[in-house]
Order: structure tokens, then C-alpha cells, then sequence
């Protein structure tokens, strides 16, 4: 079984203060800047919400870029992004740290104009004063984002730490290209292996479909070498996400609920309507035949289902969000379902029989979409945003592809371990990228 570890004004109300100067960390002597910051492009500062964490359109197409920081630890925006501060523009900027176990990070923050601090997706307020912060650090991956706004005097901040931070673990060159096909496909999304068949399921999920006047969604059937073999088996899916296989059947889901494939036919041979549905996403089996399907909804209203379970021939609620928030990547490993927590940017793992719930890891922040197993008791993740991660069965949380900067999706992916090949739908890119993995 899989374990992991333990589990009012211009800035809407928010001050400015000019060239504020707080350190000390709560009487202790600074141990460490906070240095491994990266930017987002500059905005219009009427444009960014001052207490809301950016959606996930919004961090894929901020266009980041490392930004240098001076000897004193200060990071001069204006100078980083080319921009005059004036009094009128806003930044995201944001540093990672990977940390074993939870823990406090004691900061201290100091900004030229009015800032806001999230952590891992949460606003967080000052708790020591004026910008002084104690931010709980959770086993994984953490995610500090500022939210920084440009002032007459100036553009910048320094953030200054009771130790140094942990930078996350990166395996450089781990995935090589090895091939990808033409941009073919209309907003992938999902790629599944039918090893009995030799083929790869492609769902392309069109991300524009709530424009159309009939459901453009289908599935393709890609060889392992990246050929096209049908480029629409099935079509006429509303929206077709995640795929799961049992026996000849394929469970595919899409808006109104949960579309039956008939396999060797190459048709839809039922539809399991899921009437109360939000954003139906991935799709699970366990080794009883229970099928598992993820609501991506927002948690605006709780309790709201996030995990469904079919029941004879109807979905019937299986798991609510105040367990599991916005659930979206679904993947069985031994008696616990694995699901991707995107409220929160973590991994949950939840008990098949007792409905359990405990976390895995942290991730930070962003849309948890892809689950596989490695085959050597560990799983790969994706973020939608770009990243893919390896966990291993002992909990060691390791970055293996940052799509990120080049703006390109890691959405719902395949692995293979026998072939060591990773199969990734590029989404907004339209194609399906497959790489080799490095042991």
C-alpha cells in the first residue's frame, strides 16, 4: 500500500506603505533572505484582486521569469520587468520550499507599495505585526506567492527568513522528448493505455464547448509510436475527460454524467447520468469493479459532492468536499483511493471501505490533475499549470518536467513503467507529447 508521509482604495481597501522597513524576525537576528523568486508579467493593479489567489488560467499565462535580487536582498520590480512603478501596476511573484516534515517558517516582509502574501493558495494576514508572518509549512511542496503593487516610491520588496528556504527537489533532464504528434487533437485532455489492445485512448475535450450548439468532444486511438490510427472513434462527447477500462468497456466522463464504450463495437453503449453534477473530470476502478468518478466543482456551497461511486446503474454521492475539495485526478492504489485535491494543491488518499481521509503530500498550489502509478510502489503527478512530479513509496517528493515556462499543459497523462514512457495531452497545445523517463 501506498504511504507517503503523515499527514478600500485603489488596491481595494488594501494600504500602501512607502518603503516600509520591518525586520528582525520578533527580536532574532535575519538568518536568510528569501531569494528564489520568480514574476509574472505586470498588470494593471485595477485588474488584480488584492485577496484572491490567481485562478489557474491566470498562473499558466503570467509569463514567468526568474527575477534578480540586489546584494541587500531587495527585488526591484521596475528594473526586473522593464516597467516605470508609477502607482498603478502589480506583479505575482512567488518562491517555492520542500520541507519533509510540517513546520513554521517565521518571515518577515517589507514592500515599496502595498502587498499581499498566499501560501499554497490561502491568503494569509500578518500574525506579528506589520509584515511580520508565520507561515505552516506542510511535508511537500509549499508555495509563497505576493501579490506586489507598484507605489510612486518605487516597486519591490525583500522578504527575510528565520532560515534558509529549502528549495524543491528537481531531477534536470529526467524526461527526454521522444516523440510528439502533430497539434491535431481539439484541447486534450486525457490519455489512457488499453494494454490488451495495444492503443492509446486520447479524449479531446474541445475548450470551447460551452460555445457549441452540439457535443464536439471524442475519442481518438493513438499507436504507442505516436501514429494516429482513428482520429475520432468516438464523437458527439460533451466535453470528455478522464477514461477508466473495464473489461471491454471504456467509462469515459463527460458533462451530464459518465459515457459507457462499447470497445470492440467502437460505440456509446450507455450514458450514467449524474443529474447534480458540476464538472464531472476523472475516472477510477477498483479492484471490485466500483467505478469512481471526480466533481471539480467549487466548494461554494458545502456540503457539495466531490467523489461519485456507481451503484448498480446510478452514481450515488460517495464523498463530499469537506473532505476532499475540488477533486479532480483519481487513481486506486491498494484499499485507498488516491485523489487530487486542487482546494488546497494536495494529494489525498481516502479509505475505499471506512471513507477515511488523510493527506499525502503537498503540492503546493494548482489544478491536481494526472495520478499513475510508477509500478515500484510510488505514482507520478501532475499540476494542469505544467509540472509533473515523481513520489516514491517512501514519500520523497521529486519535480521531473516543468512545462510551465513554455506555457504548455501537463494534463491528464499516461505511464507506462514497462516502457518507462510518459504520454502527456499538451491540452491548449493539441497534441499528445510522450517522453522517455530516466530511472
Amino acid at each position: 500500500m501506498f504511504t507517503g508521509p503523515a499527514a478600500a482604495g485603489r488596491h481595494g481597501g488594501v494600504a500602501t506603505a512607502l518603503l516600509v522597513l520591518v525586520f528582525g524576525l520578533a527580536g532574532s537576528a535575519r538568518a536568510a533572505f528569501v531569494t528564489n523568486w520568480s514574476s509574472s508579467q505586470a498588470y494593471p493593479a485595477a485588474r488584480v484582486s488584492p485577496v484572491d489567489y490567481p485562478r489557474f488560467y491566470a498562473v499558466f499565462l503570467a509569463g514567468w521569469r526568474d527575477v534578480a535580487m540586489r546584494d541587500d536582498g531587495w527585488v526591484d520590480l521596475a528594473a526586473s520587468l522593464g516597467a516605470a512603478p508609477g502607482d498603478s501596476l502589480c506583479a505575482m511573484v512567488r518562491a517555492l520550499a520542500q520541507v519533509d516534515s510540517a513546520q513554521v517558517l517565521r518571515l518577515d516582509l517589507a514592500a515599496s507599495g502595498a502587498v499581499r502574501l498566499f501560501l499554497n493558495g490561502g491568503l494569509v494576514p500578518p500574525a506579528r505585526g506589520t509584515g511580520g508572518y508565520d507561515l505552516s509549512l506542510r511535508p511537500g511542496r509549499n508555495e509563497i506567492l505576493l501579490k506586489v503593487y507598484s507605489a510612486p516610491g518605487g516597486w519591490g520588496f525583500r522578504v527575510d527568513a528565520d532560515r534558509p528556504l529549502p528549495p524543491p527537489r528537481r531531477v534536470v533532464g529526467a524526461c527526454r522528448a521522444a516523440w510528439e504528434t502533430p497539434a491535431t487533437f481539439l484541447t486534450p485532455e486525457s490519455v489512457l493505455h488499453d494494454a490488451g489492445r495495444g492503443v492509446l485512448y486520447v479524449s479531446s475535450f474541445d475548450n470551447q464547448y460551452e460555445q457549441r450548439d452540439r457535443p464536439t468532444g471524442y475519442i481518438s486511438r493513438l499507436g504507442l509510436d505516436g501514429v494516429l490510427l482513428d482520429a475520432q472513434w468516438i464523437t458527439g462527447l460533451r466535453a470528455p475527460c478522464g477514461m477508466a477500462i473495464r473489461g471491454d468497456r471504456l467509462f469515459v466522463a463527460v458533462r451530464e454524467g459518465v459515457a459507457e464504450i462499447d470497445i470492440p463495437g467502437g460505440a456509446v453503449a450507455a450514458l450514467h447520468p449524474i443529474p447534480d453534477a458540476v464538472f464531472l473530470n476523472d475516472v477510477a476502478i477498483d479492484a471490485q469493479g466500483r467505478i469512481y468518478v471526480s466533481d471539480t466543482r467549487p466548494s461554494l456551497a458545502p456540503p457539495a459532492v466531490s467523489v461519485w461511486r456507481l451503484s448498480g446503474q446510478d452514481f450515488t454521492p460517495w464523498l463530499i468536499d469537506a473532505d476532499v475539495g475540488r477533486a479532480n485526478g483519481l487513481l486506486v492504489v491498494g484499499d485507498e483511493l488516491l485523489v487530487g485535491s486542487t482546494q488546497g494543491g494536495c494529494l489525498k488518499a481516502v479509505n475505499l471501505e471506512s471513507r477515511a481521509v488523510r493527506t499525502v503530500i503537498s503540492l503546493g498550489a494548482g489544478v491536481v490533475d494526472g495520478l499513475r502509478s510508477d509500478g515500484r510502489g510510488g505514482v507520478l503527478v501532475s499540476l494542469w499549470e505544467g509540472q509533473l512530479f515523481h513520489l516514491d513509496a517512501d514519500g520523497r517528493l521529486t519535480e521531473l518536467l516543468d512545462f510551465l515556462p513554455a506555457q504548455r499543459n501537463t494534463a491528464d497523462f499516461e505511464y507506462l513503467p514497462d516502457r518507462r514512457l510518459l504520454l502527456v495531452p499538451t491540452f491548449l497545445a493539441n497534441t499528445v507529447a510522450a517522453f522517455e523517463v530516466a530511472p
